[in-house]
């Protein structure tokens, strides 16, 4: 709507009044608390549980090691305490690079275009216009 009116504003210029003006202002200062508001309680949330995982995960892999130490002391070593110690520590790796953020750059940055292009694109046409006809 903002950017079908910045359009025909260019021929009715009526229509550019100060209450769009304001309603525009009002569109593009929501974006931040509707938007990136829920996206920052959900991160917050993620990083949280992150943690906790990686906590357990570091935990069990001290008791890993510890139980490895202790065979090695007593010269009972399995090759099977070996591989659940490398199968915690890829555990760890594989939850380390898990995503804090519900979206990922490419997606935010998506969105960022779907919210911004209505208004930015009459602009664009308007600017390109005027380099056309000179």
């Amino acid at each position: 709507n903002f950017g079908m009116t910045l359009v025909r504003g260019q021929t009715y210029p009526e229509l550019l009044t100060p209450e769009f003006y304001f309603e525009l202002a009002y569109y593009i200062a929501a974006i931040p608390v509707v938007f990136l508001l829920p996206l920052w309680t959900v991160h917050t949330r993620m990083a949280t549980a992150k943690r906790k995982l990686l906590v357990e995960i570091a935990e069990q892999f001290d008791k890993e090691y510890g139980a490895l130490l202790q065979r090695l002391r007593e010269n009972q070593f399995d090759p099977e305490d070996a591989s659940r110690l490398e199968a915690v520590q890829k555990v760890y790796q594989i939850a380390l690079a898990a995503p804090v953020w519900p979206f990922d750059v490419g997606i935010l940055s998506k969105f960022s275009v779907a919210v911004f292009l209505p208004i930015l694109a009459p602009l664009g046409v308007d600017l390109l216009a005027r380099l056309v006809t000179r």
